[in-house]
């Protein structure tokens, strides 16, 4: 192994200089100390190695001493003298870690200098012999894996940060949301929105018929309600920029930005606001707000936006619901009325038949009786009479007054025994607790629906007897027709020109109750109808 020769001006022992050659792969130098000052001394020795490690020949060393410490980092300096005085107090080995400038090149090199005292006879430092090796790719290796863990770092805070965010946005947005009515629904969205980005206030406005305007749904947080019928222009004011951009707008000082906030009646002091869109289709918008000035960043903007577009079908959904329901209530109420009329109608030209036709022609009829009697009268007496008793007939087809008069067993009792003589057709009849008045649309409905369903088995069962139940059980009152006869195949509809069983579907509906059908050719007929008496007869208001 080749061994570099250390220049040395003065005289060193055999040993020292023996040891200092062994250091072929790292800087070798002696350094003597002053006797006046220990921080100051002469370099002795140093090692070629030198001047591959730091540019500097030896005999730089050895013609300026402190050159050494020039070379040192500025900002290593104050922790080298340290340690200096250290290992000089205690007369201990020690290891300094620092920079140094290269001689050349003018770029810093780390270095791992380890020192050890020379001591005199009597145990005073005189010197020190110092093996100082090159750590340079060590320590950026070392600065490198701290780069790494830092980003590892900064990027498991983000995950992190992103991984609540999107808890924090499921916890808005669950599963739940799509089965709440429209109501409770934008009440808890408003709710949740308001805590996750801890806002004052929150409000949904939805878009209009006409696709121009927005209008205020719901609101939570605001210092009184927002004017009833407020609404945005599209493309207008803080919402209207959003939905039309379909992208987040924030307005973060409100009170210099004029009919930003003109829905709100100027209580705002910064807001933010995201497009509600489903499957491209624009719907309304949420937005956020605080009293005071707020600044609502990239992050905020972000996260209204996601939950806007997580809710957003939720509430679409929710207000067709609401939409349909309320369509479906309108034409209740309009079959309502349209079934009431209709019985109205019948009432009045029932009586009017009764009292108006039949009056006229009884008296006609004791007009002639009081005359001479001969054939022809004979005749038109006999034909008087059987007029007003078609009169009579038709005015209890219309309507029976017992109905309206005794009740519903009484009425069903008089309409079976009419049925019998007109078809041939025999009523088994049994019933419970029907001895107390029901609402009259309750009444009426089970009247017309038992009176149809034995017009269809007339025509259509070929049979010569029926039965007929009717009881009440709690809050239920239950009517079942059946009979053996023909019977069918059931559609899954009621094919064209069925109005018998679509008016019975539709007393049934109007009333909440349930129509069933169970029928088979060659396997009779039996219709089971289930009505409910205490909604229904609170529901009902006069007689039908």
């Amino acid at each position: 192994m080749k061994r570099h020769p250390i220049q040395t001006p003065l005289g060193t022992e055999t040993k020292v200089v023996r040891a200092l050659l062994t250091s072929i792969d790292e800087i070798a130098y002696v350094v003597r100390l002053s006797a006046s000052d220990p921080m100051r001394g002469t370099v002795q020795l140093v090692s070629r190695r030198v001047t591959r490690i730091l540019g500097r020949r030896p005999a730089d060393f050895l013609r300026d001493p402190g050159l050494w410490m020039r070379m040192i980092h500025p900002e290593d300096v104050p922790a080298v003298a340290r340690s200096t005085r250290g290992i000089l107090v205690s007369g201990k080995p020690g290891t300094r870690i620092y920079r140094v400038r290269h001689g050349r090149t003018g770029r810093y090199r780390w270095i791992d200098d380890r020192v050890v005292p020379m001591l005199d006879r009597r145990g005073r430092v005189v010197g020190i012999v110092g093996a100082a090796r090159d750590i340079t790719l060590q320590r950026q290796g070392e600065e490198a894996r701290g780069k790494l863990l830092k980003s590892e770092h900064a990027a498991r805070a983000k995950a992190e940060a992103t991984l609540a965010r999107l808890r924090s946005v499921q916890s808005v947005t669950d599963a739940a949301l799509a089965h709440m009515a429209l109501p409770r629904l934008t009440r808890v969205v408003l709710g949740r929105v308001r805590r996750l980005l801890k806002v004052d206030f929150a409000v949904i406005l939805l878009l209009g018929e006409g696709k121009t305007d927005l209008y205020v749904h719901a609101s939570q947080g605001c210092r009184g309600r927002p004017a009833k019928g407020a609404r945005v222009r599209v493309g207008q004011g803080n919402a209207g920029r959003a939905l039309a951009h379909r992208q987040p707008v924030a307005s973060d000082d409100v009170p210099a930005v004029r009919s930003v906030a003109s829905h709100l009646c100027g209580r705002a002091g910064s807001l933010l606001a995201a497009p509600l869109v489903v499957e491209g289709k624009a719907v309304g918008v949420l937005e956020v707000g605080t009293r005071g000035r707020r600044r609502f960043g990239e992050e905020a903007r972000g996260l209204l936006q996601l939950v806007a577009d997580r809710v957003a079908p939720a509430i679409d959904r929710s207000r067709l619901f609401a939409e349909l329901r309320e369509s479906s209530e309108r034409l209740r109420e309009m079959s309502r009325r349209l079934v009431e009329v209709q019985e109205a109608e019948r009432q009045a030209v029932g009586r009017e038949l009764h009292d108006e036709v039949a009056q006229v022609l009884t008296g006609y009829k004791l007009k002639m009786e009081r005359k001479k009697s001969n054939d022809w009268q004979g005749e038109w007496v006999a034909l008087t009479a059987d007029l007003m008793g078609k009169v009579r007939e038709m005015s209890l087809r219309l309507r029976p007054s017992m109905l309206d008069d005794l009740g519903l067993v009484p009425a069903l009792l008089w309409h079976f025994e009419r049925y019998a003589e007109q078809t041939g057709v025999r009523v088994h009849f049994q019933h419970s607790g029907l001895n107390r008045r029901f609402a009259p649309i309750v009444e009426t409905a089970v009247f017309r629906i038992i009176q149809e369903a034995l017009t269809n088995v007339a025509r259509h069962a070929r049979v010569d007897e029926v039965s007929v139940e009717v009881g009440c059980q709690a809050r239920a009152l239950r009517v079942c027709v059946e009979d053996r006869g023909a019977g069918m195949k059931l559609a899954k509809r009621p094919p064209a020109g069925a109005g018998g069983l679509t008016g019975m579907q539709e007393r049934v509906r109007l009333l909440g109750g349930q129509l069933k059908l169970d029928s088979s050719p060659g396997a009779g007929m039996r219709l089971l109808v289930q009505l409910p008496v205490g909604g229904s007869g609170r529901r009902a208001k006069g007689r039908r």
